[in-house]
């Protein structure tokens, strides 16, 4: 039996899933029935031209210590907070992502920031020399 990679297109899981290495978004939100322990990398990709961002929903408590997101090419709103992990039984741990840190060519992470339940990350265009700054939505 080898492994079988989850594919977040399937939108749903069962049981604990421990991510060492890279849980890839989706093109729709996916649930964990379960718990999510996770020490990796977690995919985050916005959704309808950058009006949300696709969710990872965990139905039990989701240990995110130590992971850090992966950021894929699409539509981002500056300032715009996107909720993309939820947690029904508690959000634990903090991602490695600091603030300032340039996501792509055109944003920097303005902020990542979790709550008892739920993870969100907001965006500022980079200008030249990689600050943040204020400004229109803007595509990858």
């Amino acid at each position: 039996a080898g492994s079988h990679p989850l594919k977040p297109a399937q939108a749903s899981t069962t049981g604990t899933l421990t991510n060492h290495g890279t849980l890839p978004p989706g093109t729709s939100d996916l649930t964990l029935n379960g718990r999510l322990v996770s020490d990796g990398t977690i995919g985050f990709v916005t959704a309808d031209s950058g009006a949300s961002a696709r969710t990872i929903a965990v139905t039990g408590e989701a240990n995110v210590a130590g992971s850090k997101l992966s950021y894929a090419a699409g539509s981002y709103l500056p300032d715009k907070a996107y909720t993309f992990l939820t947690a029904a039984d508690g959000l634990k741990g903090s991602f490695t992502d600091a603030a300032g840190e340039k996501v792509t060519s055109l944003f920097s992470l303005k902020e990542l920031s979790t709550s008892a339940n739920a993870a969100t990350a907001s965006f500022a265009i980079a200008n030249k020399s990689g600050h943040a700054r204020c400004g229109a939505a803007a595509y990858l």
